[in-house]
């Protein structure tokens, strides 16, 4: 089966990360690196053979260039990818745990960035699109952006769309996400969501509970942790197992579920080998500090052994 071209479309950032070991308020060098939700389903899906384009925009500087410049290297189309002459490029630091596991926090400077701001979505920049991925995230980040997920995921579309909900407390104002996060999610063909954020937003606290939230979405999947996720599809659940890895930090391991489970769902496989596909390089990203782990992680080859 010949996956469609896949858009993804969000709000690219730069990250700075000091050395393992240290922190913001001590380090005197940090790591650069590229990060946000949508751009890192799309390196992984770049990563994982499939025709990629990423819809953005970034501030006419050198945090921009270095963006497009990591998209260019791992293939990823860059052509939907606007610069913004007077915004600058989003940033956000990361400040590392103290002991493995802990997880990290997170500190954004993203008020007024390119992403934030009315960039164009052209027709040239949709030709041959025929799957869009995008996120909570994005929906959260202005007026601007909740305008364009809201024409992406049209009924009038002529692509279908998954959406992982990606609830991010502190971007939105109290008690305003979930009305905007569910209408979203019910015009969507693929709903991506954790029980913890279902329960949090929307009080659904089992799937059941969030399938009669989305009734006429085909297909749900439900992550939760270190338990086994659940798939509906084909009306009916089925459940997989994560894999069993020391975790080392926790930020990116939604996006690369949502990257190995949408490859291989759009390669026609069916959603038990997408789940194990996901936990996979899950799996893998949780394992290292990086938002997308290493390009040339064995996940990668294990992956597609489990796609043949």
């Amino acid at each position: 089966m010949t996956p469609p071209t896949i858009l993804c479309c969000g709000e690219p950032l730069v990250v700075l990360t000091p050395h393992c070991g240290e922190d913001l308020v001590t380090a005197h060098e940090l790591s650069i690196g590229v990060a946000g939700a949508e751009l890192n389903v799309a390196l992984h899906l770049a990563r994982l053979g499939l025709d990629v384009r990423f819809a953005g925009a970034l501030g006419a500087d050198p945090f921009g260039e270095r963006i497009r410049s990591a998209f260019v290297a791992e293939g990823v189309d860059d052509r939907a990818l606007h610069a913004v002459e007077d915004r600058p490029t989003g940033v956000y630091f990361k400040q590392t745990a103290g002991e493995a596991g802990d997880g990290s926090s997170v500190h954004y400077y993203r008020d007024g960035s390119a992403a934030a701001g009315a960039w164009p979505l052209t027709t040239e920049d949709l030709a041959s699109v025929g799957h869009v991925h995008v996120t909570g995230v994005a929906a959260a980040v202005s007026d601007d952006f909740l305008a364009r997920l809201e024409s992406l995921t049209s009924p009038e579309r002529t692509w279908t769309v998954s959406f992982d909900v990606n609830h991010r407390p502190a971007l939105w104002p109290s008690g305003s996400a979930g009305e905007v996060l569910l209408r979203i999610a019910r015009r969507c063909d693929i709903v991506l969501v954790g029980l913890d954020e279902a329960t949090e937003v929307w009080g659904a606290q089992t799937p059941d509970a969030i399938r009669k939230l989305l009734p006429d979405v085909g297909e749900i999947v439900v992550k939760d942790g270190a338990h086994p996720a659940s798939v509906w599809v084909d009306g009916a659940w089925s459940t997989s197992e994560p894999v069993p890895v020391i975790v080392v930090e926790l930020v990116g391991a939604g996006d690369a579920f949502a990257a190995a489970y949408l490859a291989s769902r759009l390669l026609g496989h069916g959603p038990g080998a997408s789940m194990q596909a996901g936990h996979v390089l899950a799996a893998h990203v949780i394992s290292e500090t990086g938002d997308q782990g290493s390009a040339d992680a064995e996940a990668y080859a294990q992956i597609r052994e489990i796609l043949g």
